[in-house]
């Protein structure tokens, strides 16, 4: 037995270091013969509408020119975004490869855009060749690219002062902070879009001018944005919602971190609260054995961060009003986006999910019927809400400033 183990094992060898052509390991590339790309747009094709369009977005290394300065000589990165169109992805992947003497890396993938009119038509031919590519992130961000194709999206944005992926980075890293939803990987994505009873959500990015600062060359600046969600049925968009509309969804998905509330006092002047603690519970409810309707309880609390008032606040019948007035908020937020997917028979609210977790029984029964049953089915919005505490704020301003004179 050692002798044919040997044997086996100098023939294994010997095909891993031979001369032939077919290699059985990954051939071997220097770092600094790659071309690490970070973003890829998609969009349908411009020259052939059955094409598909990708661009790339990259870094190219200039050497600066020597002049007596202190950087003289030293290299400089500059965003390099190249564009191909074919009838599928493989073919424009390759073809990228005659536009550079560096190996085209697809590793290094973070964000994946989806221009808005490929969207529609149907996703999923665009995203097939990253999915079975082994190379590409599966990991990678998704975003849908609204009010523009996803190559001008690219092109505009990297004229500016920030490198885009870096602003992407942020947006991805900070969105928690307005409305809590941070990012959607494309493995999530694709395991919302092959879900039959549900539909996927996918954040949205769009580009806006900022009127200032102004640029040197006094063009307004560009700078990107979030903007909402849009909604996939049958692997194509069908709607969206809105920025005002994004917070009552991150509820349904139990996806809230933290948000600011705005609320009038009784006296008109605006408060500021802040969501520190939330839940969401969804439940069918069931009747003589029967579905009859889908209950969401909400439940959170905030804190006082801010009054502009000049009266005192904090009274029992006034802090009692503003509970009421935040509870209120949010349960109109949540009813608009049940709406939506009610008019649209889209649930990506969810609503299958939690019947099938609360109900795993009945909804083997009737899941292939809920295309009928999900627009039809009464679902109602409970809400409770509480104000915490006030951090610093004891007193209105124009009150402390007169008990101190």
């Amino acid at each position: 037995m050692k002798k044919v183990s040997l044997l086996v094992s100098f023939l294994i060898i010997g095909l891993l270091f031979n001369g032939c052509s077919m290699a059985l390991l990954p051939e071997r590339i220097e770092i600094n013969k790659l071309n690490l790309i970070r973003i890829v747009g998609i969009d349908k094709g411009i020259k052939n509408p059955d094409d598909i369009c990708i661009t790339i977005l990259t870094k190219k290394i200039q050497q600066q020119q020597s002049g007596g300065s202190e950087n003289s000589g030293q290299k400089a990165e500059q965003p390099l975004i190249l564009t191909n169109e074919a009838p599928t992805l493989m073919k424009a992947d390759r073809e990228f490869q005659t536009y550079s003497d560096k190996r085209m890396f697809w590793g290094h993938v973070e964000y994946l855009l989806v221009g808005e009119e490929a969207a529609k038509e149907g996703i999923a031919k665009y995203i097939d060749y990253f999915v079975r590519d082994t190379s590409f992130r599966i990991k990678a961000n998704i975003y849908i690219i609204k009010g523009t194709t996803a190559k001008d999206f690219i092109s505009q944005s990297s004229m500016g002062e920030y490198y885009l992926p870096d602003r992407l980075e942020a947006l991805n890293k900070n969105s928690k902070l307005l409305t809590g939803w941070q990012g959607l990987e494309l493995l999530e994505f694709l395991q919302w879009l092959n879900n039959k009873y549900s539909s996927a959500v996918a954040p949205a990015l769009c580009l806006k001018e900022i009127e200032n600062p102004i640029s040197e060359d006094d063009k307004p600046s560009i700078d990107v944005r979030l903007d909402g969600y849009v909604i996939f049925k049958n692997l194509k968009l069908v709607t969206e919602i809105n920025l005002k509309q994004e917070r009552g969804e991150n509820f349904l998905l139990n996806k809230v971190v933290t948000s600011a509330i705005q609320i009038t006092d009784p006296s008109g002047k605006m408060v500021a609260m802040d969501i520190i603690d939330n839940k969401t519970d969804t439940s069918p409810v069931i009747k003589n054995g029967k579905l009859k309707g889908m209950t969401v309880k909400v439940e959170f609390s905030s804190n006082i961060n801010e009054v502009h008032s000049t009266s005192d606040i904090f009274d029992e019948s006034t802090l009692k009003y503003l509970n009421d007035e935040q509870s209120k908020i949010i349960k109109n937020e949540i009813e608009a986006v049940i709406k939506i997917a009610k008019d649209n028979n889209a649930d990506f609210i969810d609503m299958a999910g939690s019947f099938e977790m609360k109900r795993p029984t009945m909804w083997k029964k009737i899941k292939d019927k809920w295309d009928d049953i999900f627009p039809t089915i009464p679902i109602s919005v409970e809400v409770k809400s509480k104000i915490n505490r006030t951090y610093d704020i004891i007193k209105p301003n124009s009150r402390f400033w007169e008990e101190h004179k």
